[in-house]
């Protein structure tokens, strides 16, 4: 039996912790329902902490809540964090009863730590789970849209696609890899894993990433765990464009000011990644059609340029003229 615990958090709808007698920990963070349900993947870490898993799950659902205003969707933002090694059945068996207790006010889809197949163990619990029809596996449509964006980034600014550091080689990282070699992109590539950098040593004749090569990148695409802009590195930081799928790369908003003085184009995450939410949100409650989820995530790229456009005739970042629009829906 879950035990429950209702947390308040100023500015959230609804924050709830889930535990067992088995060391069990999860925490469930709906950040706004005003435009929707609150939709938002199921990650499965080993946090340091409870205390991290529960900040990673409030961050990310605000983070849901901009993204899916700025996607035109008519969904909130959610999130579901889990401190664990690995999913197992009977940890996603809990994760599907933590879910139901929401009563549908949080519907849930994969994420980091979570695959497809994990989310239909969860869903024998609760019908609260996105991505097990039609759309599938939503990382392909992250890519693409991420892809669109570097397209739509490159010709705003005018550089040329000539050498990219990929970070993390998951399925959105690997998946984005690929579209970059297609079109003849130089690449850097860093992951944990070592089995993923001798593969892609051989499919994409890539350059594992060192320090060496950082003047050599026209663009860094972070696709793995966000908050990688922080104090320690802000300053610093000299590629001309950063655009890549992770979530929250930024510790702090106010970061986007620096890198723009600094020369740098932060692409807002959420505009770049959001091409996986589209996906999943085309089969809540509707038909999925998929020639449709191609057309508007292949339309990322000109949203950007909108945002760009805002951000230079107010003169203000990319990341506020962003907010600016997402929050317009959310009044």
């Amino acid at each position: 039996m879950l035990k429950v615990l209702e947390i308040t958090a100023n500015g959230y709808e609804r924050v709830v912790v889930f535990r067992d007698d088995y060391k069990f920990y999860g925490c469930i963070a709906v950040h706004s329902t005003k435009l929707g349900p609150a939709l938002g993947g199921c990650r499965i870490f080993p946090y340091q902490s409870e205390h991290a898993a529960l900040i990673d799950a409030l961050r990310l659902s605000q983070g849901m809540t901009y993204k899916a205003s700025l996607a035109g969707l008519n969904l909130g933002g959610g999130k579901c964090t889990v401190l664990a090694d690995h999913p197992t059945p009977e940890l996603m068996h809990k994760i599907g009863e933590a879910i139901e207790y929401l009563g549908g006010l949080y519907v849930s889809a994969e994420d980091v730590g979570t695959t497809v197949a994990d989310m239909r163990l969860a869903a024998a619990k609760t019908s609260h789970i996105a991505s097990l029809g039609a759309s599938g596996d939503p990382s392909p449509w992250t890519a693409l849209g991420v892809m669109s964006c570097i397209t739509a980034a490159l010709d705003y600014t005018g550089h040329s696609l000539l050498s990219v550091w990929i970070e993390g080689l998951g399925k959105v990282g690997w998946d984005l890899a690929c579209r970059l070699h297609a079109v003849g992109a130089e690449l850097y590539v860093s992951d944990l894993r070592p089995e993923l950098m001798v593969k892609a040593v051989e499919k994409f004749a890539a350059k594992p990433f060192t320090e060496d090569a950082v003047d050599n990148i026209t663009l860094y695409a972070p696709c793995a765990m966000g908050q990688v802009v922080s104090a320690r590195n802000v300053h610093s930081i000299r590629f001309p464009i950063i655009c890549g799928s992770a979530n929250n790369q930024l510790v702090q908003d106010n970061y986007a000011e620096i890198l723009q003085r600094n020369g740098v184009l932060y692409v807002p995450d959420y505009i770049a990644n959001s091409g996986g939410v589209i996906n999943v949100a085309a089969e809540i409650g509707q038909i999925y059609d998929r020639q449709n989820v191609k057309t508007r995530v292949g339309l990322l790229g000109e949203k950007l340029k909108h945002v760009l456009e805002i951000a230079e005739s107010q003169s203000i970042t990319p990341l506020a003229a962003a907010n600016m629009l997402a929050e317009a829906r959310l009044q």
